[in-house]
């Protein structure tokens, strides 16, 4: 009789060791994957593949010597304030790195907020594709300008064209590329969720308004 208690106990025994030791392992598995997963978690957002999604050199205008090491991007909608206060507050620091050689600038309209946004960014698509030597005219004009009542209307617009003797029936074309599917696609590669969105060789500038970050990536 007491042998079968002590075989009983044994077994008992036996089987609560195997248990822990299956548990154990399994939670150091978890545990491992767990740490080993941690080790490639990538923060989302810091850079990209590639600043352009669409590929069409007849859009990449750029402001400052295409030869420059460093690439500033852009990304806006006509119709965003923060946009706009982006190009007159920060840019003016932007553009002393393009007059000493050291950057290439350009921009993407995307169509986010409203139809006006729409109807620049389609106008901002045929003015670089057609125009590229007023491009950056026509739009410092429109992002330096107030957003009251007027702007961006179709009377503002054709005073615009005629200052700078452009053709209207090209710029209000419809575009090569239609406005929307470029904005989903600048969107997804480059995990765009707001606007103003600024990009330094690739790196996003995680607060577009600091002055310092934006140095930092540079080259």
């Amino acid at each position: 009789m007491q042998t079968k208690k002590n075989r009983k106990l044994l077994l008992s025994i036996i089987f609560s060791a195997v248990f822990i030791l299956v548990v154990a392992f399994a939670f150091g598995i978890i545990f491992l994957s767990d740490k080993n997963e941690a080790k490639t978690v990538r923060v989302e957002g810091t850079s990209v593949s590639t600043t352009d999604p669409i590929g069409d050199k007849d859009l990449l205008v750029y402001l400052g010597d295409e030869k420059a090491k460093n690439e500033i991007l852009l990304v806006f909608d006509y119709s965003c304030p923060y946009c706009h206060q982006w190009t007159q507050e920060i840019y003016p620091a932007v553009d002393e790195f393009i007059t000493n050689g050291d950057v290439k600038f350009r921009t993407q309209s995307m169509v986010f907020l409203n139809e006006t946004s729409l109807k620049l960014a389609e106008l901002d698509q045929n003015l670089k594709r057609n125009y590229p030597g007023y491009y950056f005219d026509v739009f410092f004009t429109l992002m330096s300008s107030d957003m009251n009542e007027d702007w961006a209307t179709d009377t503002y617009l054709n005073h615009l064209i005629t200052e700078y003797e452009l053709n209207r029936d090209t710029l209000f074309e419809e575009p090569q590329f239609d406005a929307i599917n470029v904005t989903r696609k600048y969107t997804k590669a480059l995990e765009i969720d707001a606007v103003p969105a600024v990009f330094v060789n690739g790196n996003r500038v995680e607060n577009p308004f600091s002055l310092e970050e934006i140095h930092s990536l540079l080259k």
